[in-house]
């Protein structure tokens, strides 16, 4: 049987954020995600050319710097998810 629950690591062992119903000594297995940790706006180079994107659809207007990048078709995940810049074939 599955069940799901959240707990917090308190640096030496998982504590669940709700009651559990197992017995005590019961052997369990887990499976667990970790949130991504939070960005700030300037605090990676990635996320900026993500918020004048943003800006640039808002708006309706041409970018103010310009053009976007020529290469924004075969970069997006470089412009919007910080990926590596995928060299032109």
């Amino acid at each position: 049987m599955t069940r799901t629950f959240r707990a917090r690591f308190d640096g030496k062992v998982l504590i669940p954020e709700e009651p559990v119903d197992l017995p005590a000594g019961q052997v369990v297995e887990l499976r667990f995600d970790t949130p991504a940790p939070a960005v700030s706006k300037d605090s990676c180079e990635h996320v900026r050319p993500l918020a004048q994107l943003a800006d640039w659809i808002q708006s309706g207007s041409i970018p103010p710097a310009g053009e976007p990048p020529s290469d924004l078709a075969r970069n997006y995940r470089h412009y919007l998810y910080g990926h590596p810049k995928v060299d032109q074939e």
